[in-house]
């Protein structure tokens, strides 16, 4: 059994017969198909039925795709390894309130583990000294939105939705969806600390035109989650956050509910669009990194499994 086999077992089982893997894969049609019969062969079992229209996966096919994954991603995870080891130097990241949530401890115990020559320091960001120019200052950024408005190198942490995060005593009725212009009557946590473009992109979810006093709530100022939590329970004010909050802090003296239109509320690794080598390695790790322990960690079963240190 060869890797190049097991890769065309995969392909042809993917993308469901020869010809639509072929033009996928660059490979000719007879490779894919001699490829996937050696295969065949060398097991003693038949993976595929060749049919008119496609092809169709028999019981051993089936058993075949977990553990064939788990041989490809492994290949694939010793030969980034390897070409890792040769970075060197020093990466600083930085968190936003929240970081990856989480997979904030994960994600920067893997990324310092994968690239053992390289020194990693974690930088808290506080949300008051956010702008657009932060990933100047670090050559990587965990963040939650707001994002900074310019162009930049992204990969994509977690999904994620708005939420409003409110008092008992605001809404006894305890709603589990709640309209945006319903939530704005409300008294929310005051986060004008953020330039104004970025609360009304984000925070108030649409672009107000009358001003910063459309901006101020009429809670009591806050900067980062923890303040926001604490304001919350105090019975003072509301606050718009990511869902991650009801996962985090389950909300026995908070209600939690859905917005019924909002923007993503994910979380992102942020970077210069052209950064250097090891910077964009990273970028790829961290991919890895969230799709292998991710659903785990948040308390969700993956559908299919796929197969230096850090400094404060």
């Amino acid at each position: 059994m060869e890797l190049r086999q097991v890769q065309a077992f995969l392909a042809v089982a993917e993308h469901g017969g020869f010809r639509r893997a072929a033009a996928r894969t660059y490979v000719s049609q007879p490779a894919l198909s001699a490829q996937v019969r050696d295969l065949e062969r060398s097991l003693g079992v038949t993976l595929l039925v060749r049919r008119t229209d496609g092809v169709e996966l028999t019981a051993a096919g089936r058993a075949l795709l977990g553990p064939a994954q788990h041989l490809v991603d492994a290949v694939e995870s010793a030969r980034r390894t390897a070409a890792n080891l040769r970075h060197t130097g020093t990466v600083t990241i930085g968190l936003m309130p929240g970081g990856a949530v989480e997979l904030t401890t994960p994600l920067l115990t893997g990324l310092a583990t994968r690239f053992p020559g390289v020194h990693v320091v974690v930088r808290d960001v506080e949300l008051r000294t956010w702008h657009d120019d932060l990933c100047d200052e670090l050559d990587l950024l965990v963040a939650s939105p707001p994002w900074p408005d310019r162009e930049l190198l992204v990969t994509e942490l977690l999904e994620d939705e708005v939420v409003l995060a409110y008092p008992w005593n605001l809404l006894p009725d305890r709603p589990a969806v709640i309209r945006l212009e319903d939530a704005l009557r409300l008294p929310l946590a005051d986060m004008t600390q953020l330039p104004a473009r970025a609360v009304a992109d984000f925070w108030t979810m649409s672009r107000l035109t009358n001003g910063d006093a459309d901006y101020r709530r009429a809670g009591p100022p806050v900067d980062g989650f923890e303040q926001t939590r604490d304001v919350i329970i105090s019975g003072t004010a509301g606050a718009f956050a990511p869902g991650w909050v009801a996962r985090v802090f389950p909300p026995t003296a908070f209600g939690v509910a859905r917005l019924a239109e909002h923007p993503d509320a994910g979380v992102r690794l942020l970077s210069r669009p052209s950064p250097p080598e090891v910077v964009q390695a990273m970028h790829v790790e961290a991919r890895h990194i969230v799709r292998e322990i991710g659903p785990w960690v948040l308390g969700r079963r993956p559908d299919l499994a796929p197969g230096g240190g850090v400094s404060p």
